[in-house]
């Protein structure tokens, strides 16, 4: 019986992208590993660099079937910014073939299957497509506008069983999720992780923009839009914020850092209460003047009795002596359970008198937190998330009036503190008695 013959391998095909990367471009490809994170100015080339890198990554994989993801915000900027690149980056490919309608691309692999590319919409609805698919390589592009839970809900699963990488690539805007995995790329490339790159450019260093129309840029945009869109600065004021120039010049004064516990002072704390919403304590300290914030915490959908629990674990673990308790002006009528009435009597309960800020215009609050900021000090590892909200606490264009999002409680938990700390100093109002007697509810009552 003649023995089978073998069949022969696949023949390798040269292809040439029609691609020709910068200088930068070109540092970018030849240092990118597993895990790469790319911040950009605008008009860097970033979508180009980013397709190609997704291409290269395709077409050298060793997995049959291969299949790679490029995500933006909406189907229609996927359309608009990536499509027409990539076809035109894979028409030398043999026996492409493109699919508008839901914006793939595929081409034979010789031996490997059949790979395939997805321009794909990264929001809540859309990025539910992804689960369940095996990757290889994931693009998210403008990251700041992209869910946060899609990379470890979504995409990382998907990249699991065939140990495939990912690309962020924008440009900054606000401190948020692109920044913090910037930062996160930047410390594990620190700590000596090879399986992780970053860079970052900006248009007064890339050469890619003439001098002449940068700086005609400079002079249309504002400082902030600058900054944020050819510097690359994650510290560009958000438009509309009402504390962030103030957070800036605490940081350039050296007032965030480490502010430890002064166990010869009373620590007070300042509440922003929620029932569907978040809970926010600030604890701070008065010395001569300067307002030490020591810690924050903030939760959701527990009970006041978690809280007190805080409050106590940090008597007994930290030595907190506390001092007054600044509570929102309606904690002594809104109802909270079926026995005791208000917030405050349950506070009471668990040992904690607080005082009731009085009811007064947001406007005036906001003026005294900004009065009030360039006297404080933060520990910037035990408030760095209070941080955040008061510099992310902003106007909501249509309205005129604050915006009301996730940071929105911190940010009222300060202007109680700033609106307290001036009533009390001014004899406008006390602490309440402990003899003041507890107004229950009857049972049942609404």
């Amino acid at each position: 019986m003649a023995a089978k013959k073998k069949a022969p391998p696949p023949k390798e095909i040269e292809i040439t992208i029609p691609y020709t990367p910068r200088p930068l471009q070109r540092e970018f490809h030849n240092n990118a590993k597993r895990w790469n994170v790319a911040v950009c100015h605008r008009r860097f080339g970033k979508t180009c660099m980013a397709l190609n890198e997704l291409i290269r990554r395709i077409l050298m994989c060793p997995h049959k079937n291969p299949t790679g993801v490029y995500l933006a915000p909406t189907f229609s900027q996927a359309e608009k910014v990536a499509w027409t690149y990539l076809m035109d980056y894979t028409r030398p490919i043999p026996d492409v073939k493109y699919n508008l309608a839901k914006l793939r691309c595929s081409f034979p692999l010789p031996g490997r299957g059949t790979a395939t590319i997805h321009l794909l919409s990264g929001s809540n609805d859309a990025g539910e497509q992804i689960r369940g698919m095996a990757l290889d390589f994931v693009i998210l592009d403008e990251v700041a506008d992209l869910p946060e839970k899609l990379f470890p809900t979504i995409i990382r699963p998907a990249l699991a069983d065939r140990n495939g990488g990912a690309l962020w690539i924008g440009t900054p805007k606000n401190e948020g999720p692109f920044f913090d995995i910037f930062n996160k790329a930047k410390t594990q490339v620190e700590d000596g992780d090879t399986s992780w790159y970053y860079c970052l450019f900006r248009a007064d260093e890339t050469g890619v923009l003439d001098e002449d129309e940068i700086e005609e840029m400079r002079l249309q945009l504002s400082d902030n839009q600058f900054r944020q869109e050819m510097l690359c600065d994650w510290g560009a004021h958000i438009t509309g914020a009402y504390y962030a120039e103030y957070l800036e010049k605490a940081e350039e004064q050296g007032r965030v850092g480490n502010v430890p516990h002064d166990s010869g002072l009373p620590v007070h704390t300042s509440w922003d209460l929620g029932v569907s919403d978040n809970t926010s304590i600030i604890f701070f300290q008065d010395f001569h003047g300067q307002v030490r914030v020591i810690d924050a915490y903030q939760n959701s959908g527990l009970g006041l009795d978690h809280y007190a629990n805080v409050l106590t674990r940090k008597m007994v673990e930290d030595g907190f002596t506390y001092g007054d308790h600044y509570l929102p002006h309606d904690s002594k009528s809104r109802r909270l359970g079926a026995i005791v009435s208000t917030p405050y009597d349950i506070l009471r309960e668990f040992g904690f008198l607080g005082t009731v800020v009085p009811i007064e215009k947001v406007a005036n609050g906001i003026e005294s937190v900004r009065n009030l900021l360039p006297h404080c000090w933060f520990d910037a590892v035990n408030c760095a998330e209070l941080l955040k909200a008061l510099k992310h606490y902003r106007v909501k264009e249509s309205s005129g009036l604050p915006l009301h999002d996730e940071y929105s409680h911190f940010a009222d938990s300060m202007r109680y503190l700033a609106t307290g700390r001036s009533g009390m100093a001014g004899g406008g109002f006390h602490r309440s008695n402990w003899d003041t007697p507890i107004e229950y509810q009857k049972n049942g009552a609404i």
